[in-house]
């Protein structure tokens, strides 16, 4: 079997995939943000390669509706792009529906023959 090389977004437009960041500030302000809704993942939610419910912030569902290209799915991962850039988590479907968050960027790998899950784990160091 041959090894090849290739970007992750060669990968993504390839296989149909998308590598998109959160909303900007335009889109969605902290106004929008209620006690319960839907809920939008932050980096601060991004916690040991999952999603933490603590402390998230929620958006009634006309605004999950209006911010529709954000929405998160089964496979995709989920990066913290401010603070802690390490954060990583795979979207499971508890999390499926919920919105990716400003400081956070969404990669789905669409319909490749990969397995997202593979992408987050960390490997030991082998020097």
């Amino acid at each position: 079997m041959e090894l090849k090389s290739s970007t992750l977004g060669m990968i993504c437009d390839k296989a149909g995939g998308v590598i998109r960041t959160g909303p900007f500030g335009s889109q969605l302000h902290e106004s929008d943000y209620i006690e319960q809704g839907i809920p939008v993942v932050m980096p601060k939610n991004i916690i040991d390669g999952k999603v933490s419910t603590e402390d998230i912030a929620y958006i009634s569902e006309d605004d999950a509706n209006r911010l529709s290209q954000h929405q998160l799915r089964i496979g995709d991962i989920v990066y913290g792009r401010r603070g802690d850039i390490g954060r990583r988590a795979f979207i499971t479907a508890k999390e499926a529906g919920w919105i990716c968050g400003t400081g956070c960027l969404r990669i789905s790998i669409g319909i490749a023959s990969l397995i997202p899950y593979f992408s987050i784990t960390i490997w030991p160091n082998l020097t």
